[in-house]
């Protein structure tokens, strides 16, 4: 028992170093609901399941963010989840927080973060919305006990990706990278695959938000994505690194029948987890 503790403490403490191993079983470890105010000082406040590793921690922090279905009538359905990629960061020693946006799920009323108009969309406005409440929920978060103030991961699907973007064009020290799987906004206009509401006004806002943007990324898009092809992925990231963003881009190939749901789907792990393994020990190295 003895030599036993002995290497649960050096695991432990090799993930608070960095190294991330896999430490435990995805169901071990503790789970709980926090609420955070939302950002728009309404007194209504976001939702975030949160999954801690056993132990006493200071966990490191990912925290994955939604996406936002086509269809209004969907999003008082919205309970993120996603089991696959919180495992298999719970496996690595992260504590993984889920929050609910505003508009979403449990969380209700309006909904924030509309582009408007697809003639004259704005999706600057719209990630900026998404960051603010992604920035909320992290506020929160580094308050709660056994979490770590430093080298926290954020993650985001699709809108949430596209938030994800939007914030790394604001300053945030405690963030050491970001993760954007298929990010992006007015994908399947008039529920048409391969149709984007204002592809050349989704490629402008991205080369906005590359102005300042420092913080590490890393964009994963597949070929068979129909909400965010692989030509405007490569657009949209162009014009990010182009205004300076700090990123990198992977077009993996083809995955079932649409690849926005690669993050999503067990069989998605052993496409995007040596992608996403890389970047985490590229930071390490940072």
């Amino acid at each position: 028992m003895r030599d036993f503790a002995r290497l649960w403490a050096c695991v432990l403490a090799l993930a608070l170093a960095g190294a991330h191993a896999a430490a435990q079983p995805a169901g071990s470890g503790t789970t709980e609901t926090l609420s955070a105010p939302a950002p728009d000082l309404s007194g209504r406040k976001l939702s975030i399941m949160l999954r801690r590793p056993s132990g006493q921690g200071p966990f490191p922090l990912v925290v994955i963010n939604h996406g936002s279905p086509p269809s209004a009538q969907d999003r008082p359905k919205v309970n993120p989840v996603y089991s696959v990629i919180g495992d298999w960061f719970l496996g690595r020693g992260y504590a993984v927080a889920l929050p609910v946006r505003r508009g979403y799920g449990v969380v209700g009323g309006s909904w924030d973060e509309g582009f408007g108009d697809c003639d004259r969309p704005d999706f600057v406005k719209g990630g900026t919305e998404t960051a603010r409440e992604i920035e909320a929920a992290l506020a929160t978060l580094l308050t709660s006990s056994g979490i770590a103030k430093q080298g926290v991961v954020v993650v985001g699907q699709s809108a949430g990706g596209w938030g994800t973007i939007a914030l790394a064009s604001r300053p945030h020290p405690e963030i050491a990278g970001l993760i954007n799987f298929a990010g992006g906004r007015g994908g399947h206009r008039n529920q048409q695959p391969y149709s984007n509401c204002n592809p050349d006004r989704l490629v402008i806002a991205a080369g906005k938000f590359g102005q300042g943007a420092r913080t590490p990324m890393v964009w994963i898009y597949s070929e068979n994505d129909t909400f965010f092809a692989p030509a405007l992925a490569q657009a949209m990231y162009n014009a990010f690194v182009d205004s300076g963003g700090s990123a990198s881009l992977r077009i993996v190939p083809p995955f079932e029948d649409d690849g926005h749901e690669l993050m999503a789907k067990r069989d998605g792990l052993r496409v995007w987890a040596p992608i996403v393994d890389e970047f985490l020990k590229s930071l390490r190295k940072e």
